[in-house]
């Protein structure tokens, strides 16, 4: 086994503040269903793609501040637009993490068409709007659809029919204390029409800004198989990581889930069999450049300095992920991986004396399972991608383990008939030698070689 870098101390230190970290979240649970606050109905506007990954990953860090996220919405992967119910606390611990959130508004209406809504809005009453109608509460109103535009005409129309709310503010379009939000709904297959309208107040906006922050264009290290930001984010909420917890990624390659959950506060590690990408060696993966070999900044230590975060590097070691070289048990507060299943990068083993063989793609998966197992603490949560056949896929063809849970199961569409599942467990029970190992009810072939198969 060679390490690369082993800050033992930084890791005796994460674990200390593992029981700080159990007595925060108890107590930050505790103030989330004592607080004497009103739940009212809020409109969370996510991003028009990733559909399967809304909901989960809005619940997921819910789940994480002590709370479950109340959905309104009856088909929410169909609209943009996810009605839900909770507290002001609650949606502004829920926006502090989430990346499939754009911004959330308090809703003051909605209706099957804006005659509908005004007429709910005006059963409010004045009350309702007088601490809005301040002279010095400026304003500006914003528009957001889903299936069509809302055009310049209609815009005025909008806002000429809105004139009983009686805001007294000024217009401010660039620093206003409230933002008002139309909202339409216009479904998302033909024929386009109303099928709802919403309208409130801005109350929060999420964290779409880290994606552009963490590009893969600007960062140090890449590899052909570096993971997008954003999925890497979403991975990252799923898995809980947040500060004093540690996360570890058994097929660490370029880092890129381990920036992510440093962002939000954790210590990170992993292995890989890939000696030469961990020691920043070897042909460089950056296209349209003259360079053929990796620059001396191009490592795993240099990418966390330039993120601002090398202080939660735990470091990473070369080892082989069949043989684990971990002693303890219950190491980990999470487990975010992407293990490697043979199209770009295909999953290798040591065979002994420095010479690696196939992994068979059900035994990664298994061994994957068999391991966080093992080593997360109790609670704590595996992340990873599996890969399928879009028109194969069964859930029989996840792995399960007697210690694990499923939480989540949200698919990602790729080329053709590729897919690939996130799958999200948590460990419910304590492990022992007698706890029982993984299975998989219907095992695959080879993926590799079952692609191939089907475009020949």
């Amino acid at each position: 086994m060679h390490i690369v870098i082993v800050p033992s101390c930084i890791h005796r230190f994460a674990r200390n503040f593992f029981s700080i970290q159990h007595f925060y979240c108890k107590s930050l649970s505790t103030n989330c269903k004592t607080a004497k606050m009103e739940s009212k109905d809020y409109i969370i506007v996510c991003p028009q793609q990733k559909l399967d990954f809304r909901v989960p990953e809005l619940q997921s860090v819910a789940n994480m501040f002590g709370f479950d996220l109340t959905i309104r919405s009856k088909n929410p992967i169909d609209s943009p637009f996810v009605q839900v119910h909770a507290t002001a606390q609650q949606i502004e611990s829920i926006m502090s993490r989430s990346v499939m959130a754009s911004y959330a508004i308090e809703l003051w209406g909605s209706g099957y068409d804006w005659n509908d809504l005004h007429t709910r809005m005006k059963e409010l009453g004045s009350d309702f709007f007088s601490p809005y109608r301040n002279e010095d509460a400026t304003f500006k109103f914003c528009f957001d659809a889903f299936g069509q535009k809302v055009a310049p005409e209609r815009r005025k129309i909008l806002i000429e029919k809105s004139r009983y709310l009686g805001f007294q503010g000024k217009v401010d379009m660039k620093t206003p204390k409230n933002i008002y939000y139309f909202l339409e709904d216009h479904g998302h297959a033909e024929p386009f029409s109303l099928k709802k309208a919403f309208f409130g107040r801005l109350v929060a906006t999420g964290q779409r800004g880290v994606i552009n922050e963490y590009n893969l264009r600007t960062r140090k290290l890449i590899g052909n198989t570096a993971m997008d930001p954003e999925l890497s984010f979403i991975m990252s909420n799923m898995g809980w990581a947040q500060k004093h917890k540690v996360v570890f990624d058994p097929f660490v390659g370029t880092g890129s889930l381990l920036y992510a959950s440093a962002h939000f506060g954790s210590f990170v590690s992993g292995t890989d069999l890939n000696r030469t990408l961990l020691h920043g060696r070897g042909n460089t993966s950056r296209a349209k450049t003259e360079i053929k070999w990796r620059l001396k900044d191009e490592n795993m230590l240099a990418t966390f300095a330039q993120y601002g975060t090398q202080g939660r590097f735990l470091g990473v070691c070369v080892a082989d992920q069949s043989k684990p070289p971990w002693a303890r048990h219950c190491l980990f507060d999470s487990i975010i991986t992407d293990p490697p299943y043979g199209i770009r990068e295909g999953a290798k083993k040591d065979k002994g004396g420095f010479v690696k063989e196939q992994y068979n793609r059900t035994n990664v998966f298994e061994d994957l399972l068999d391991f966080a197992a093992r080593m997360l603490v109790l609670n704590g949560r595996l992340v990873y991608w599996l890969p399928v056949l879009q028109d194969e896929y069964d859930e029989k063809q996840v792995p399960r383990h007697p210690c694990l849970k499923i939480i989540a199961n949200s698919e990602q569409r790729l080329k053709g008939n590729l897919a690939r599942r996130l799958i999200t467990m948590q460990k419910h029970s304590g492990w022992n030698d007698a706890s029982g190992r993984a299975a998989t009810e219907a095992p695959l072939l080879d993926f590799r070689e079952k692609v191939f198969a089907k475009s020949t």
